[in-house]
């Protein structure tokens, strides 16, 4: 997560560099032995809302680490300071740091480094003070809320955790897609608004979702698939008699 108000974030050529630094197929690979997928805008556990992987890899989140380079030539050097929680192991967070920070290096990308306490990290993050993230994943259950990263006031609306580009085009696209009722017609303008957010080098870089293997009685219900509006409704679950 870059924090777009802050530099070097500002610049689109940084955010670019920062994505074309970063190879998903690593993280795949060595945190969860090729059990995982790379992510989109969208995260590709939501289903068909998310881009094709073929259309990720090759126009919309390449790995380039020779564009990279260049852009960082470009702009004089890039340091950023990222803040991440020092003292969990959700979500294998210790794996991907370590990770993240090698591409970075070999992109010519420095890091000063901020761990913090995980309820300062929290609390710094719901206030956005920060200048970049390294956060833990979520599973969401719609494409709602990760269009919603990309938007002005942020995800609930109230400008915390995270804050857009402040683009009226990708603001307008995402209300767009996530007000849309026909289904095909939302599906369309879920992939136009994350096509959109791409053109304008974003904010926010979801890295990869890992399989899970779960089974489920088929008498179990009211099971919630992840993070999103039917989290208020779905409070409980309960096996058929």
């Amino acid at each position: 997560t870059m924090n777009p108000k802050k530099a070097p974030f500002v610049d689109e050529r940084v955010r670019r560099a920062i994505a074309r630094a970063i190879n998903r197929q690593q993280f795949v690979d060595l945190v969860y032995g090729g059990d995982a997928q790379a992510n989109g805008l969208v995260h590709w556990p939501v289903g068909s809302y998310a881009l094709t992987p073929e259309e990720l890899e090759t126009t919309y989140q390449p790995f380039d680490l020779a564009e990279a380079k260049q852009l960082v030539e470009a702009v004089g050097g890039i340091t950023i300071k990222m803040m991440y929680p020092s003292n969990t192991s959700i979500q294998e967070h210790g794996s991907h740091l370590s990770i993240f920070i090698e591409q970075m290096r070999a992109a010519g990308i420095e890091i000063d480094h901020q761990p913090q306490e995980f309820s300062n990290w929290v609390t710094n993050y719901h206030d956005l003070a920060y200048d970049s993230s390294l956060a833990l994943n979520q599973v969401y259950e719609t494409p709602e809320l990760p269009l919603l990263f990309h938007t002005t006031n942020g995800p609930f609306g109230d400008k915390t955790y995270i804050q857009g580009l402040g683009d009226a085009e990708i603001d307008a696209a995402v209300a767009k897609a996530n007000t849309s009722l026909d289904p095909d017609v939302r599906k369309q303008n879920v992939h136009d608004a994350q096509r959109l957010i791409y053109e304008k080098d974003p904010m926010y870089l979801p890295l990869v979702s890992a399989f899970q293997y779960i089974a489920y009685s088929k008498r179990l219900r009211n099971i919630p698939t992840g993070v999103g509006t039917t989290a208020y409704s779905l409070s409980s679950y309960w096996l058929d008699a």
